[in-house]
């Protein structure tokens, strides 16, 4: 025996728990870490059984799998905690949307993508740039006033969009309505809004002073003479009296 006396453990022993404190290593985790004190758990690597790591040791740059043990001020603020309806408001990834959107108060909730439950998150935090799924629930203030609403019914005339017309224009009074592009549904549109430079298709509801006199009308047997195109033939002449017709093309 007094031949191997001079040997000197490099690895760690296998039974740590005969192994003192200032022997183990602390450069990886130790398999049994309910042995190990907080002074040598390796910080820089999560442990398996965290629920037995106190605090101190744990690894605050990856998640802990047990996180309903990690309290909040070791949680990682990188990464989005698996368990969320567990962390506060004030540590909660503000960049990326969290799933259980449900439950995080308005002042964590994500501002740069819209929330799919809009109906939970007040207009001041909504997002302005990305239509949100639930329009109808989203006031007036926090409308997006880049792309059209699809149940503009909600929306009143200041916020709606000026440069896309409104799918139920039927709603939106004249002062909103699209002045480039002609509404579907001209019928229920006054004079002042109707497009100048597109006909619309019903036109029974124009007066003459407001219809196009650069393009042909579809209905041009309810167009009074004075508002006929004098350049172009009329398809019902019966309505229109000689001194009104196109001296320039035979009629």
């Amino acid at each position: 025996m007094g031949l191997f006396s001079w040997w000197i453990p490099i690895e760690g022993n296998q039974n740590l728990d005969l192994l003192p404190v200032s022997e183990r290593n602390l450069d990886i985790g130790n398999q049994n870490g309910n042995l190990m004190p907080v002074s040598g758990r390796n910080r820089n690597k999560g442990k398996q059984n965290g629920n037995l790591m106190p605090v101190s040791g744990r690894n605050r740059n990856e998640g802990n799998q047990n996180l309903d043990l990690m309290p909040v001020s070791e949680s990682n603020r990188n990464k989005g905690n698996q368990k969320e309806n567990l962390m506060p408001v004030s540590e909660r990834n503000r960049n990326k949307g969290n799933q259980k959107e449900d439950l995080i108060p308005i002042s964590g909730r994500n501002r740069n993508e819209g929330n799919q439950n809009g109906n939970l998150m007040p207009v001041s935090e909504r997002n302005r740039n990305k239509g949100n799924q639930k329009e109808d629930l989203i006031p007036i203030s926090g409308r997006n006033r880049n792309e059209g609403n699809q149940n503009g019914n909600l929306m009143p005339v200041s916020e709606r969009n000026l440069d896309k017309g409104n799918q139920n224009g039927n709603l939106m009074p004249v002062s909103g309505r699209n002045r480039n592009k002609g509404k579907q549904n001209g019928n229920l549109m006054p004079v002042s809004g109707r497009n100048r430079n597109e006909g619309n298709q019903n036109l029974d509801l124009v007066p003459v002073s407001e219809r196009n006199p650069n393009k042909g009308k579809q209905k041009e047997d309810l167009i009074p003479v004075s508002g006929r195109n004098r350049n172009e033939g009329n398809q019902n002449l019966d309505l229109m009296s000689v001194s009104e017709r196109n001296p320039d093309k035979g009629n």
